[in-house]
């Protein structure tokens, strides 16, 4: 049965907004449901549920969705065992569960039955990785006198801009980055392990109030620099060994991320280079980003400095990536918006980015330098505060 809907108080403990900043999500979300003709929008992406609902749990490998009714508070779907973590995390008490012996299709028709929605427009996200084709298709049979409409990015697109309140959990994110950043550089010396690199930066993040965050950190030395998402794996490191860290401080689900490179010892003169070339297109590309400029535009700046460097079409990916609420697999939100060649919408005040600039030179090896910006009303600010030169360790 579905619970009755919520007011403001009693607040879950838990709750890492307002109710007020819930609901003004949750209205935003309706216009666009409105506009686009569906009654009900049913969500499987774990960050949008979290957005709407407050709720989360890294248990999303078992089913869960998140009903929004046009005129109802949403109601919550989850395995049964995750009812405990709806009472902590949740503004909303409208929740029904399903026990591991059930089916959970059924459960999902039967929340969709019970609100009266069962010959309406539902619209659920095509492209969320967590509602499988198999029980797309099985609801669909299920319910045969409803339409099922793609929502695909209804709910990301209130997500793409951050609320003051969203900004400061990724300033606080932000310190612990840094902080894990400040550990791996020191425990980066030469005839050290990569593993004990690794376990210095996670510390140093778990004690500055990092959770877990959508991916592993990332570090490698010598000839594994070239391999761009690869974690920590047991190699000594040696005196003349390229390396760079890429991080991500996490608090209450929203992210801040950084990379920096260095060299144990000297650099060559190639790597040297390459240091300074990514820094300058981090300076060059957070220059050029302000309201209405739009994402093409900023990654052409970015090229265009590279090219300049020496190094024409060696970043061959995109300049920058949204980012702010995650869980594994990911801790971007590039599906959302990526500043890339042909990104033709124009940014906003709030939006949060983790700019890339990086290089991989087969034969040499990889240098990078990024940090997390928010727009502002007249340009960027940097969430990031570390040096940005190319480390002699």
């Amino acid at each position: 049965m579905i619970g009755a809907a919520a007011n403001d108080e009693p607040m879950p403990a838990g709750l890492t907004f307002t109710v007020g900043e819930y609901r003004a999500r949750l209205e935003g979300v309706r216009q666009r449901m409105r506009t686009a003709g569906i009654d009900v929008l049913l969500s499987h992406t774990p960050e949008n549920l979290t957005y709407l609902s407050g709720y989360r749990t890294p248990g999303y490998y078992r089913y869960q969705c998140l009903a929004v009714p046009l005129d109802e508070d949403p109601v919550l779907l989850t395995r049964k065992l995750e009812q405990f973590n709806v009472a902590v995390y949740a503004w909303t008490d409208r929740s029904v569960a399903w026990t591991d012996t059930e089916d959970h299709v059924e459960a999902t028709a039967r929340l969709i039955t019970d609100l009266g929605a069962d010959g309406r427009r539902i619209g659920v996200e095509k492209d969320s990785w967590f509602l499988p084709v198999r029980d797309y298709e099985r609801l669909v049979r299920r319910l045969p006198r409803a339409t099922f409409l793609d929502a695909s990015g209804m709910i990301e697109q209130g997500r793409l801009v951050k609320s003051p309140a969203e900004v400061g959990l990724m300033r606080r994110a932000a310190r612990a980055a840094e902080a894990g950043m400040r550990a791996g550089m020191d425990a980066t010396t030469e005839g050290a392990s990569e593993n004990d690199v690794g376990a210095a930066v996670l510390a140093a993040m778990a004690l500055a109030g990092s959770e877990y965050a959508g991916l592993p950190m990332f570090f490698v030395s010598g000839p594994r620099t070239l391999i761009p998402h690869a974690t920590w794996a047991g190699r000594q490191l040696e005196h003349g060994d390229p390396f760079f860290f890429e991080l991500c401080g996490v608090i209450e689900r929203y992210g801040a991320a950084l990379s920096r490179s260095g060299t144990i010892g000297e650099p060559s003169r190639e790597l040297t280079r390459m240091g300074a070339a990514v820094e300058d297109a981090l300076a060059g590309t957070l220059a050029a980003m302000r309201p209405g400029v739009t994402g093409h535009v900023v990654n052409a700046v970015c090229q265009d400095v590279l090219t300049r460097a020496g190094y024409p079409g060696v970043h061959g990916h995109r300049v920058a990536y949204s980012i702010g609420l995650n869980f594994p697999p990911d801790w971007g939100e590039g599906q959302i918006m990526s500043l890339q060649s042909g990104e033709e919408r124009a940014l906003r005040p709030g939006m949060t980015f983790h700019v890339i600039p990086a290089l991989f030179v087969p034969g040499v090896g990889a240098t990078i330098c990024t940090e997390t910006v928010v727009v502002t009303e007249t340009g960027v600010e940097s969430l990031i505060d570390f040096d940005r030169a190319y480390a002699r360790r």
